[in-house]
Formats: structure tokens, sequence, C-alpha cells
């Protein structure tokens, strides 16, 4: 039936019509070679870095390769397949252990997209709109290009599997007759991606449903003349068949997230969650206003405004337009969805429902506040490109020009960001205070090889690719956030005093923290500067030849509390001393003396009450002559806090000083927490308990 529409129509008369001709081979060729070319030229102007979420995959590779058991599931969690370093083990074992070897996985999968996206398209239009589709993807907004050769555990992958799971359905949704073998192909590709990386999601949700659309017209539609009683029974059995051999080969696909989930009681479903309400809504203001312009290419990966900038509501409005155009030219296709129907000549509606699902999941997890860094949305493009290409060819149904215009229009909105002023290349990860990991960690390997060290703390991100690219010569201890350990065999069999002399490595703005801690703890230490960074190595606690100041020796009061202040020198760690009040400045404890004292030290524990650290601390020593010397400076606290107070421990040394008190004044604020101490200890000279006991 001839549709009646003043906009070009897709029809497909003749199935030769729909074979692809050397010509089109030969285009495609050179635009998955434009694409490799631009790809490369992004991978070789960060000059092959890696960040160490990166190098997690190549350790893993690397363990593939020495025979450790095959991981599941990426290091340290219980969701994102272990595919992407399965495969990068393979290129290892080829080309031996680099980065490029590592990205060069990501890299592949991603050229590997370019003639899946020209065939996705060819399914849903003509070989226009193969070739334009194949073009936008080829030349991508500047966040596809960075994450077309990441190695983190499988984003890219997760769009090919996407994207051939897309393919088939398509495929099978235009066959005249049902068979099993697309929906088992396409369960086999939803299987492993759900292993893989969960936002296989977003393709699942409407390859299920368009399938489904299928089989209940075929079934139950009455217009349709085969529909007779035994057919209707016969076709029941085929799509039940369908149906059973798609879950089945499902589950097969993703056998190794289930194995592992039965034995270890299901924790991969941790990671599901929805989102609050008013979470909801911040997340779908952040998704207009933050991640679609990043997306479609008018702002770059991290930009920290949140504001609706004009460039972007330039991006967000041709493309409306683009929607709506699709809405008035697809018009009695989209409404016949309403009625469980779907094109089957030309199922061009997949992709607006896989772009909405996606879009409305990602706003309603918890992971929708990673607006700033939507690689949670990056399946979007598949969804994306071939639309667009589609779109572009309707409109060369009135006139060519017109839609290689819009082709030139796509590719510039996508191109120019990305080049202009410069490559919108991700920055390094940062590590403190705005200072970001170093470009080239040659100079620092060479000196901790020169010191012989091969074991430091430092942050997570200098960390994990310190480790990879030294081939684990040298490893470390994981120091301030983010404090995941995803490889805990780096930190077992260290005690506490073997981990506290550790080398450190740490970025400027940490040093002047670590720097003021190590005095005020008492070490000695050696420090060099090697590029960016700061190291801190041959520490040594000069605390041994001190002794606990006896508590027989102290009294101790305090500003008040619901607990008695002798709580902290019972040696119990589980009593306390509590202001019983939310910590404000004047609160205080006093230890006195029964006689003057040299002391050298001081320590507080909180025990159990780890959120009842003090907000901010100065503590100070009563002399003789009844003047102050202080012991602890706030800025000193702060910095002991940073280094070595995430066990609710403060600890610092000081001059020997003679003192008749001790006054120790919490001066923070907090609206909620109380001050608490479990224990307080004061240090002396060994020997110096003995000798006050002669002179009694």
């Amino acid at each position: 039936m001839q549709q009646n529409s003043a906009f070009p129509q897709l029809t497909r008369e003749h199935p030769g019509e729909w074979s692809i001709s050397g010509l089109d081979w030969m285009l495609l060729t050179c635009i998955t070679v434009l694409a490799a070319c631009v790809r490369f030229d992004f991978l070789r102007a960060t000059n092959f870095g890696i960040d160490s979420d990166e190098a997690i995959v190549g350790l893993m590779a690397k363990h593939i390769l020495e025979g450790k058991p095959l991981p599941i599931f990426y290091y340290g969690q219980h969701y994102m397949g272990s595919l992407e370093g399965i495969l990068v083990s393979c290129m290892f074992r080829i080309f031996g252990i680099s980065s490029w070897a590592l990205q060069s996985v990501p890299y592949l999968c991603s050229v590997l997209l370019v003639p899946v996206v020209f065939l996705l398209t060819r399914e849903l239009g003509g070989r226009a709109a193969a070739h334009f589709s194949a073009v936008l993807y080829a030349l991508p907004p500047a966040g596809l290009l960075v994450w077309s050769s990441k190695a983190r555990g499988g984003f890219i992958e997760i769009l090919l599997i996407g994207a051939f799971a897309l393919l088939y359905t398509c495929r099978w949704l235009r066959q005249r007759e049902p068979n099993v073998w697309g929906p088992a192909v396409v369960g086999f590709l939803l299987g492993v991606g759900w292993w893989v990386n969960n936002q296989i999601l977003y393709f699942m949700a409407p390859i299920g449903v368009c399938m489904a659309m299928r089989g209940v017209r075929d079934v139950f539609d009455p217009i349709l003349e085969k529909n007779t009683a035994a057919s209707k029974f016969s076709l029941l059995k085929s799509y039940s068949l369908a149906g059973v051999v798609g879950i089945l080969t499902f589950l097969f696909g993703s056998s190794p997230y289930w194995i592992y989930n039965i034995k270890e009681g299901f924790p991969s479903l941790g990671m599901f969650g929805f989102a609050t309400f008013d979470q909801v809504a911040t997340h779908f203001y952040g998704l207009i206003t933050v991640a679609l312009p990043i997306l479609l290419g008018s702002r770059r990966f991290w930009d920290a405004d949140s504001s609706l900038g004009i460039l972007s509501l330039l991006y967000l409005m041709v493309y409306g337009v683009l929607s709506v155009f699709y809405l008035v030219s697809r018009r009695r296709q989209v409404l016949s969805l309403l009625v469980f129907k779907i094109d089957r000549k030309s199922p061009l509606e997949i992709l607006p429902l896989f772009i909405l699902v996606s879009l409305g999941i990602f706003v309603i997890s918890t992971f929708g506040w990673l607006v700033q860094a939507p690689r949670y949305l990056l399946p979007v493009y598949i969804g994306v490109f071939p639309l667009c290409g589609v779109l572009l060819e309707i409109l060369g149904g009135w006139k060519k020009s017109v839609a290689l215009a819009g082709l030139l229009i796509l590719v510039c909105m996508s191109t120019i960001p990305a080049y202009f002023p410069n490559r919108a290349l991700q920055g390094e990860p940062v590590v403190f205070q705005g200072e970001r990991v170093e470009k080239d960690h040659t100079k620092l390997i060479h000196r901790l090889d020169a010191l012989g060290i091969n074991k430091v703390r430092t942050n997570y991100w200098i960390g994990y690719r310190l480790a990879f690219e030294t081939l684990e010569r040298i490893t470390f201890v994981v120091f301030q956030d983010p404090r995941t350990v995803r490889i805990p065999e780096y930190e077992t069999g260290i005690n506490t005093p073997q981990k506290d002399e550790l080398p450190l490595v740490v970025v400027p703005s940490e040093a002047i923290l670590v720097r003021s801690a190590l005095e005020k703890l008492g070490y000695t230490f050696k420090e060099e500067q090697i590029r960016g960074y700061y190291l801190f190595h041959s520490l040594l606690r000069n605390d041994s030849d001190l002794e606990e100041v006896p508590a027989s020796s102290i009294k101790v009061s305090s500003s008040g509390g619901i607990l008695p202040p002798t709580n902290v020198l019972d040696g119990n760690l589980s009593s306390r001393w509590g202001t019983g009040a939310h910590q404000e400045p004047g609160q205080f404890l006093r230890l006195e003396f029964t006689s003057p004292m040299v002391v050298e030290g001081i320590q507080l524990q909180t025990g159990d009450w780890m959120h009842d650290y003090p907000r901010d601390l100065s503590i100070v020593g009563i002399q003789v002559d009844g003047t102050e010397k202080e012991f602890l400076a706030p800025k000193d606290y702060v910095a002991l806090r940073y280094f070595a107070a995430e066990n609710g421990e403060v600890r610092c040394m000081f001059e020997p000083t003679k003192v008749v008190q001790v006054i120790i004044r919490q001066t923070g604020n907090h609206s909620v927490f109380d001050w608490s101490v479990a224990e307080v200890t004061l240090f002396q000279q060994k020997g110096s308990a003995s000798q006050i006991g002669e002179q009694k």
C-alpha cells in the first residue's frame, strides 16, 4: 500500500536491492581507514599514556599470561567481566607487554565498529544511510574518540557486542518466517554483554520489546490471512522455541557471571540500585545540561561548568530538529508502536527506543550522578549514528545536496570542538588539590631503582600505573583517596610499623602535609623532588627511647560531658570520655601532673568512636612558670589527620618540655557528632618513671 506523505519513504520492494556492491565496500574501507587514522591520532597525542584503571586491565592480562587463576571480573569488584583482560593477554603474548598493546584491544574494537554500524544502518535504510552513519561514526565527538582506546574493562567492547546484537535483531525482524537462529545469536551476544558490562541492559530492553512485538502480531493479528487456528498454534510454538533458545544462549554467554554469583551469594546484584526522586530530578537536569552536550560534542569530558551554554543549546536544538523530523516522517510507524506493531521492512523504531531506554536507565540509576564523565552513556552512539544516517537519507530523497549539507554540519559539530583550540584529550587523573598524575614516570622509576626501592606508599592513580610500567618490579600500598585496593597481594604481609616506614611518592600539595606530619611524628627522612612528585624515603621513627607516663601520676579533668574523663586513662579502648554535645570551640581535656614532668609526646585514640574525632585540635603544655608551650598547632593537626589518622589515632612528638599540665583543646565545629576520646597516652624518656619514684 502506498503511503501518503510529504516526506520520502523507505521502501524495499526487491530483495536484490539489499546487496552491497564492490563500490560500497571500497567506500566502507576508506571510511574505516579514516576512522582508524583519526583514533590513532588521538592515541598518539597521548603518547600511548594510560591511567591506573587501564593499568589494572594490563596487570590482569599479565597475570593471565603467568598462569594465575583466570579472573571473572575486573579486579576489586563484582561486575565488569574480564573479557578485555583476556583479549589483552593475547596481544601481550604476541607483541609483549606494553601500554600500546594494552590499548590496541579497545582501539581495534572501535575500528571494527565502523563496518558493523554500516551493516546495522543498511538493515534499516539504504546505501546512502549506511555510508552516512559510517562517516558520522568515523568522525565522532571527542568523548568517543578518547574512549575508543581506553582499556577500562569493556566500555568499547560493549558497544561492539550491542551493535552486533541490534544488527542480528533487525535481520531477524525482517525475515519472512521466524527461526531460532536469530534469537540464539542475539541471546548469546546479550549474555556475553551481561558478563562484560551491565550497560548491555540498554540493548536488552528494546531488543526484547521489538522481538515480542513481532511474535505477538504474527500470532494474534486477526488481519493476517495466515492466522488460522492451526497456523497460530504453529507460530506460537515457533516463537516459544525461539524465546527458550534465546534465554538458554543468554545464560550460556553469561555463564561466568552466574557461576561466580551462585558461589559467592550474588554480590554482583549490589550494583543495581535506583536513585531517589530528588536524585532522579538532579540526574535529569545534569543529563540535559552536561551529559548530552558532552556526548554530542559541544562540551568536553569532566567539564565542571553545569550551566547550559550557547554552544550546547545550539547542539541540542540541531538534534531536536532531527528528532522532530523523525517523528513527522515516521509518524505512522511510531504510532504503530502503541498497538504493539513494528515496521518489519525497516524496523527503524528500535533505535529511538534504544536511545530513550539508555537515557532513562542512566537517569533513574545510582550512576546518574556521573554526568561530567558520561562513560555509562557511550552505547547511545550506536543508536544516534544509524538514526541520523537514515534521516539524512530521507532528506536526500528531496535533494541530495540537503543530505550532504546535513552530513557536513553534523561532522563539523563533532570534529571542530574535538580539535579546536586543541585536541580534546582527557587530562591525567587528579591526585590532590587539582594536581595530576605525571604523564611520564621514567625518571621516578629510575630513581626508585637506584635507591633499591621496590615498595612505596602512594595514591591509587600513581601506584597501579607504576606497578604496570615496571611489570610489578615496584608495587605499592594505597595512600589516601581513593582507597580502593584492587590487588590485595600488594598489601599483605606488611605490618603497621613496616607500612609506616615505606617510602612515599606524593604530589607537591601533599608533600607540604606529609613533611609536616613526619616531623610531628618524630621521623627522620630524606626528601627528593622528581619532576612533579616528591619522594620521601629512608623514614625512621625515633621514639624507641620513650616510655609511657604512668597514669597514676596524672589527674584528668574536662570541660564537661556525660562520661567521666578518667576513662581516657584506664587503658581500655572500649571505654571513653565524650562531650555529650556536638563539637564546638571551648571543649577541652586537662591532664595535670602530681609534680612537674618532662614530656616529649602524646597520643590520642578514638577507639570504636571513629566519627567522633576532633574536627580541629590544638595541644599546649603549661610550664612551671605558667606560660603555654604549643605542642600541636591546628595546621599541624590537619597534616596529621591527612597523613596518619584514618584509624582514629593522633600522635605527635615535640621537644622535651617540663610542664605541670597538658591541655587538649577541641577548636572545630560539627553539627551532629560530639568529641570522644578513648585513651590518652603521654610519653617521656625511658627511666623517667623510676627517677620520679626515687624522688618520692
